[in-house]
């Protein structure tokens, strides 16, 4: 150590180099950085689900949700199984050991599944699928006076237009039910032309389908040969022959039946604004993920390109969560600023101002070495690794300010430029090494923690172990090298240098003076006491723990936290009626209005209301 400090010193080139280096890749190594909310971590969850409609949650629980248990309980990696039966469809997560290929346990419960032959008739096919998290940054809401055929239509545009841009993932269109083709057979008609419930059903499945019909091999190609009669529409399937009589008339199921072009019976409401609505669910690109451009990319196209929409519709957005980013980052660069002048400031009044500049600047090669290391761990810039930031900053310049003083004393002892600053630093290495070495320990089993939590977590120790690692390269290596360059002080001879001259004195001749008559004599008490100094450290400890065991510090794995979105969940009883649901929901509405007309309450209101209820 005393070796590589001695050739930076004597090498100033090389740490200017360094120096560098490491500015020019944190510059880079920003510009590459992802930018999101929350780290996006892979999670280890299988799902099942299977609708079974018309049946209550009872009977989804026994028929569908214990059988699937049943047969997956046993698969090697299986850590947990939750499951839920609710009205017309039950659903089994699992959560796959972190040892175990994602990919092998995927078959190995579709396999499973798929073999269970006790499944009721009525029942759809399940669904066996990994669960993938995508981070939504944003959400658009397209509402009006409109039924909901044409909310969807629109609403599918612009999930489509908003899917090509650059900058956006995954949009899904949230608060619309699937469309489906309502075959309402009339008894009378059917007894009329003595046509049974499967013959209409077998008709269709006769007709409604595509199916090759072969090759034609010819000397100019061959030619594929398709039967294509699925239909889509409401007047294919009208236009279906469920039978045909001897004078070669057909019964079509328009004869027998209504055919209605709808959408799934569900009970199911959105409403944004009091307004029959929808909603686009806008997640952030998962490889090079960017909140900022993403939410940016989303409002310019709401503001430029929806022009098309009829007038009774409006779009409007919700939920941006840039605007947290935003506001995270800005504190991490107005604290990083405050720090950089603070150190600055205090160290120009106690030391020299060309070594304040030195020290003050460790802080940025710090972080910036951090932000040129941390893309290549798969690090972005997100609400924990800023707060990692946050929290290090007073440790990174630290380590800065014990050398820089150690190199200044050795300056004021008479040692010419280069033998202050080798033999400052030198004297200070193995404390600060060390100092260093005790923080990064503590960190360090952070980035081998098993599950989901420490997962998510990970970019804290990663933060605080590159930064450092930098600090300390900085405040050993570089640091040392730029302090030898100073020449020794002289008086200045203008008049305002002369009185900030006489100030830098007057505070390090204080600072001086508490050292030598106050702490000094503490310090050699509680060295001759030293038993007695080590037992109040012993009992102060013991009162920590006393003040966290007795409930006087609450304990609390998440803070609470007040949010920007107020929600209110109701409760009702299964098989509660829409139009009650519907009342409830509008006296809900009604009461927010009311609130908002609350001047003080009102100041504080910033966002739409949103109603949703499934």
């Amino acid at each position: 150590m005393k070796g590589l400090i001695t050739w930076f010193v004597r090498n100033p080139v090389a740490s200017n180099l360094m120096m560098i280096l490491i500015l020019v890749g944190g510059l880079f190594g920003s510009q590459d950085m992802g930018k999101e909310v929350f780290p996006a971590v892979p999670v280890n969850y299988i799902s099942i689900t299977m609708p079974y409609p018309g049946a209550g949650p009872r009977e989804v629980e026994e028929q569908i949700v214990i059988r699937i248990e049943e047969a997956i309980y046993n698969l090697d990696g299986v850590k947990h199984i939750t499951s839920q039966a609710r009205q017309g469809r039950g659903s089994v997560t699992v959560e796959v050991d972190t040892a175990f290929d994602m990919n092998k346990m995927l078959n190995d419960i579709k396999s499973r599944v798929d073999s269970i032959i006790s499944f009721p008739v009525d029942a759809e096919r399940p669904i066996v699928m990994e669960e993938i998290i995508r981070e939504e940054v944003i959400r658009v809401a397209l509402y009006g006076d409109a039924s909901e055929a044409v909310l969807k239509e629109y609403g599918e545009r612009i999930r489509d237009d908003l899917s090509t841009l650059s900058s956006v993932d995954y949009v899904e269109l949230k608060g619309v039910r699937q469309s489906q083709i309502a075959i309402e057979l009339s008894e009378v008609d059917m007894r009329r032309y003595g046509i049974s419930f499967d013959s209409v059903v077998n008709a269709i499945r006769r007709t409604s389908i595509n199916l090759p019909a072969g090759t034609i091999r010819a000397d100019t190609g061959d030619i594929q040969i398709q039967t294509r009669g699925q239909a889509y529409f409401e007047d294919d399937f009208k236009n279906i022959a469920v039978s045909s009589r001897a004078d070669g008339t057909e019964i079509k199921i328009s004869d027998i039946a209504e055919v209605t072009d709808t959408f799934e019976e569900r009970n199911f409401l959105t409403r944004f604004n009091g307004n029959p609505a929808v909603f686009l669910g806008i997640s952030v690109s998962s490889s090079s993920p960017d909140v900022v451009a993403t939410t940016s990319a989303v409002k310019d196209y709401i503001d430029s390109q929806t022009g098309y929409l009829p007038s009774k519709l409006q779009i409007a957005t919700w939920a941006d969560f840039s605007v947290m980013f935003s506001g995270r980052l800005q504190l991490l660069s107005s604290n990083a600023l405050g720090g950089l002048v603070l150190v600055f400031v205090v160290l120009m009044l106690f030391l020299r101002p060309q070594l304040a500049f030195w020290v003050a600047l460790g802080i940025a090669i710090a972080y910036m070495g951090a932000l040129w290391i941390l893309p290549s761990l798969g690090l972005t810039l997100n609400m924990l690794s800023m707060f990692s930031f946050l929290l290090i900053l007073g440790i990174i310049v630290d380590d800065a300010i014990v050398v820089g003083e150690s190199i200044y004393r050795h300056q004021q002892e008479g040692y010419d430029r280069q033998a202050a600053a080798q033999l400052g630093a030198q004297a200070i290495s193995k404390p600060v090494v060390l100092a260093v070495v005790s923080t990064m320990i503590v960190f360090l089993p952070m980035l081998f923690l098993p599950g989901i939590w420490p997962k998510m977590l990970w970019g804290i120790p990663a933060v605080t172990l590159v930064s450092l690692s930098f600090s300390l390269i900085e405040s050993l290596f570089i640091l040392p090298s730029h302090l030898a360059q100073m020449k020794p002080e002289s008086k200045p001879k203008s008049h305002l240098g002369l009185r900030f001259y006489h100030l830098r004195q007057w505070f390090a001749d204080g600072m001086m003076s508490f050292a030598k008559n106050s702490y000094e004599p503490f310090l050699v008490k509680a060295l001759d006491w030293r038993y007695l100094t080590l037992v109040g450290f012993v009992l102060a400890f013991i009162l920590s723990i006393t003040l966290v065991g007795s409930g006087y510090i609450k304990q609390r794995f998440m803070p609470t936290v007040s949010s920007d979105i107020m929600q209110l969940k109701i409760n009702m009883p299964d098989g509660f009626s829409k139009e009650r649901k519907l009342e409830i929901i509008k006296r809900a509405e009604r009461a927010v209005d009311m609130l908002a007309t609350d001047t003080e309450i009102a100041q504080q209101i910033t966002t739409d209301k949103l109603t949703n209820n499934q």
